[in-house]
């Protein structure tokens, strides 16, 4: 490994020692004395060894400034309170309505509920097949105009649709949830004020 040319033409100071004595921590107590004429040196030494080494370089430590300057910049103030003002009752100019969510809500249900139920009746008894048009353009018999809930992605073909009046699970399941979304609709109804 060759030496850097412009390193080795360049003469270590006594500068250069106490920089590497400083950082390797090899420097005594007073030889840390003796570099707080070096600013440079000085601010090393503080930031590698903190506050601590103020004292022994011969300044205040920084906390005792902070402090001081805390004492002069609190001022306590007191304050005295009157009960002097007058009190001024509030009252609106028009009162407030009370509006029940809970009976919205149970409004929601109920025709949530209403629409399930609907839509499901209709379907199993009229057929959708008779309001939408693509099962009479695939070629479905009159009698196959049940949209099978769980194929209703397959509208454009024959397996999408089913005989009229015939029950599945889907349907009683939709038959279902839609009379629980009914009820709670109602029991919402009646437990708001």
């Amino acid at each position: 490994m060759k030496a850097c040319p412009i390193a080795a033409s360049v003469p270590d100071t006594d500068d250069d020692e106490r920089l590497k004595d400083l950082l390797d921590g090899r420097l005594s107590p007073e030889e840390l004395a003796e570099i707080s004429d070096d600013p440079v040196l000085r601010s090393l030494a503080i930031r590698i060894y903190g506050d601590g080494v103020r004292d022994v370089l011969g300044e205040e430590p920084i906390i005792d400034d902070i402090l001081k300057l805390q004492e002069d910049i609190i001022e306590v103030v007191t304050v005295e309170v009157t009960n002097d003002a007058p009190v001024v009752p509030i009252t609106p100019s028009e009162p407030l309505k009370q509006t029940n969510l809970n009976s919205n809500r149970g409004l929601f249900f109920i025709i949530l509920g209403l629409l399930m139920l609907a839509f499901d009746l209709f379907n199993v008894l009229a057929g959708l097949g008779s309001i939408i048009g693509t099962c009479s353009d695939i070629g479905c018999t009159p009698t196959r105009l049940k949209l099978n809930l769980l194929s209703a992605h397959q509208m454009t073909t024959p397996m999408g649709w089913s005989e009229v009046g015939m029950f599945g699970i889907p349907d009683y399941l939709l038959l279902v949830m839609g009379s629980l979304v009914l009820l709670i609709g109602f029991r919402k109804m009646k437990t708001s004020p």
